[in-house]
This record gives C-alpha cells, sequence and structure tokens, in this order.
C-alpha cells in the first residue's frame, strides 16, 4: 500500500487584544441617558480570518436616565 501525505495546510492561529474608549448617548425625546466606558476586544485569527472571540464592556460613568434602555426595547418592533 503506497504511504500517502496530508495535502492540508497547517492551522495557523494568533490571538490579539484591543481596546477603545467609548461614550453612547441614548435619547428618547427629550429624555437623556449617557455612558461612558472602555471596550476590550479579545480576537483571534486562524489561516487569514480575525474574529472577536470575546467582548468585554466596562462602564466607568453614566448620567441621565438609565430607564431608557427599557423604554427603547418596548418601542422596538417585536421579532419572531
Amino acid at each position: 500500500m503506497p504511504w500517502r501525505q496530508s495535502c492540508e495546510p497547517p492551522v495557523v492561529r494568533y490571538e490579539a487584544t484591543a481596546e477603545a474608549d467609548f461614550q453612547a448617548t441614548h435619547r428618547i425625546g427629550a429624555d437623556l441617558w449617557v455612558l461612558t466606558g472602555h471596550y476590550r476586544y479579545e480576537l483571534v485569527k486562524v489561516n487569514a480570518a480575525w474574529t472577536v472571540s470575546a467582548l468585554t464592556v466596562i462602564a466607568t460613568h453614566e448620567t441621565g436616565d438609565r430607564g431608557l434602555a427599557a423604554r427603547a426595547a418596548e418601542r422596538a418592533p417585536k421579532t419572531r
């Protein structure tokens, strides 16, 4: 029986971390909620494709009405 070698290329995997500051402003009518903080992304590159494997949101400050998020969810169209 002849010997066969796999022609599959080896899997090359890299990992990285990226960070970004953010400010998110949410408004419904005159009501306002502003959230500031920091994103931390964990990234994985397998062969030629980078993907986000984890995302951490660290809120550092907020002003206004936190209840705007719930009000926005109530107003959003319902999906199946």
